[in-house]
């Protein structure tokens, strides 16, 4: 990226290079409905571009990890969204190109949560049917706890090894964890502490408090054993 916007910064130089010199867009096939709303700079750079999504898609197969696969996609969308606001580039690329990759980003950041977050989701469901016996009741809200503690402190274990560049982007992941972990695991252990059969005895399953369910969340993706997901 940081040749794309040095380059960029001689573009009068570059536009006429490429009007001059430059691979005639016919080679470029779908850049051609371009070409009248744009110089051929422009369009060049946009089809550099093109490549290097190509390249980073083809890069992100390596990470069979879901999870790790849209970090990585994450990382490396944020940081060209951002190199390329900061720059010319962006001027050259237009506001339509900014928005299109701006939520590809989001579209990620989605795919990593349900990737990542739904199985831990759905054992926090409560079940609504009251005409289960307490005893049944209590068994499977043990289990589902036990279940919880173990993925939630897996994931946390592994994802706060992971690398995310861009400070604000780690802070939007963890803040929409937060909206949607907190709220269900706080009905969760209500419903747990309610349950005649285990509310005396809670504390003894209960493994994680609200505030170090946040504790662990803001831990993600600082780098802790190493960093992966990175930036290429």
């Amino acid at each position: 990226m940081p040749i794309y916007t040095a380059a960029c910064r001689s573009r009068q130089t570059l536009e006429q290079v490429f009007e001059d010199y430059g691979h005639p867009l016919k080679e470029y096939p779908k850049l051609d409905d371009r070409v009248a709303h744009s110089s051929s700079l422009s369009v060049q750079m946009d089809w550099i571009m093109e490549l290097l999504e190509s390249n980073l898609e083809a890069k992100s197969k390596i990470y069979k990890d879901p999870a790790l696969f849209y970090v990585f996609l994450m990382n490396n969308g944020r940081y060209i969204v951002q190199k390329s606001k900061d720059s010319e580039l962006g001027t050259l690329l237009g506001d339509d190109w900014i928005r299109k990759h701006t939520a590809k980003v989001r579209q990620y950041h989605v795919h990593y949560q349900r990737s990542s977050w739904n199985k831990v989701l759905e054992i926090l469901k409560l079940d609504s049917n009251g005409s289960v016996p307490p005893n049944v009741v209590a068994k499977s809200m043990k289990e589902k706890l036990k279940s919880f503690n173990m993925l939630f402190e897996d994931i946390c274990r592994v994802q706060s090894s992971w690398f995310v560049f861009d400070e604000q982007l780690r802070e939007e992941i963890r803040i929409s964890l937060e909206k949607i972990l907190l709220p269900a695991y706080g009905n969760f252990i209500g419903r747990f502490q309610s349950v005649p059969e285990l509310g005396k005895h809670a504390d003894k399953y209960i493994k994680f408090g609200t505030e170090e369910i946040e504790a662990r969340l803001n831990d993600l993706f600082q780098g802790s054993s190493g960093s992966t997901g990175s930036r290429k």
